[in-house]
């Protein structure tokens, strides 16, 4: 019987039984609870007009821009709202909200506010109590919780690999020329595989791939390896995740409503799909969990659709993350 990906319900976060589940194999676990729709509820709502967390870079008003600069920090990838797009290497439109529960049971949160409003408190209270839960449900009974920080991050894709190239040509274009060549080196570095994939000579090649002549060398070689890796995608699909361990994070757990977007979460033997819903939550084990817990964390990656060809998707490509890292 596969129990690469395991179905709970919510009696699943008694202390120490996902970890169980874990530490027997599984890669994802997919967790049946209320908490997890109802915090869907308050992050994604698609109705216009919209008062939900996340209704500002789910908006398509013309303000969209400036108010996600508002809401940027500066050098920041874990809170914020932000704009990430190399291809083949990311690309989405995220808004992150990282919380710290004090011991008079206040939270302290980054940023503090979204367009001068604060994050809800009971948004707060349902993440924090939800993630909780579940960090304990990973860790063994006895066991105390290391200190840790629970995030929000809500993730928007766009439709087709095609979108993402047309943003990396406006993103690239609206910049100066050592820009302009730092995300060309960024995009190769995101594409490379086999023997280019290793640190120096990732770096290496990234430099040698903007003289001309050489880069049409490094791609036939690369392009030559690709079947023989991790980075190989079915026909129609590109990479936009590439396969990797949430490395800043003890746990994942997703809900996502998505149409041309694919969550794939390796076996060991062979790339499976993850089922996403926004009713139920994907837990993930990641890079931060204790060793001595016996538990490895899951390589997964993100796919989408090529090109849509005159398709309308009828579901936007959606992602909403709940994490738990270490805090200190």
């Amino acid at each position: 019987m596969d129990r690469t990906i395991v179905h709970y319900s919510d009696d699943a976060v008694a202390p120490g039984k996902l970890g169980t589940c874990f530490r027997e194999g599984a890669k994802a676990v997919l967790l049946s609870d209320p908490r997890a729709a109802w915090i869907w509820n308050q992050v994604v709502d698609l109705q216009s007009p919209s008062r939900a967390l996340g209704s500002e870079i789910l908006s398509g008003k013309n303000d969209f821009l400036f108010r996600l600069a508002h809401n940027h920090i500066s050098r920041n990838h874990t809170a914020g709202d932000m704009l990430r797009f190399i291809p083949g290497g990311i690309g989405h439109v995220a808004r992150k909200i990282v919380m710290r529960r004090e011991e008079n049971g206040r939270f302290e949160t980054l940023p503090s506010h979204f367009s001068g409003d604060a994050v809800p408190k009971d948004l707060l209270d349902t993440s924090w109590n939800l993630m909780t839960d579940i960090m304990r449900a990973t860790f063994p009974a006895q066991c105390s919780l290391p200190p840790y920080k629970v995030s929000v991050e809500l993730l928007k894709y766009p439709s087709s690999f095609e979108d993402i190239e047309r943003i990396g040509s406006l993103l690239r274009d609206s910049c100066g020329e050592w820009t302009r060549i730092g995300m060309a080196m960024d995009t190769w570095k995101a594409r490379t595989v086999g023997l280019f994939d290793f640190k120096f000579l990732r770096d290496c090649t990234a430099f040698a791939s903007l003289i001309p002549g050489v880069h049409g060398i490094l791609s036939a070689i690369n392009g030559w390896m690709v079947p023989f890796s991790n980075k190989c995608a079915p026909d129609g699909t590109s990479i936009i995740g590439s396969p990797h361990c949430d490395g800043g994070k003890i746990l994942t757990a997703l809900l996502s409503e998505r149409e041309t977007l694919i969550t794939q979460v390796y076996t060991g033997e062979r790339w499976q799909t993850l089922p996403l819903a926004s009713d139920h939550l994907a837990i993930l084990p990641s890079a931060q969990l204790d060793g001595r817990l016996g538990i490895s964390p899951t390589l997964h990656r993100i796919l989408i659709k090529d090109r849509l060809r005159g398709e309308f998707p009828t579901k936007p490509n959606i992602t909403l993350c709940l994490t738990a890292s270490l805090h200190g």
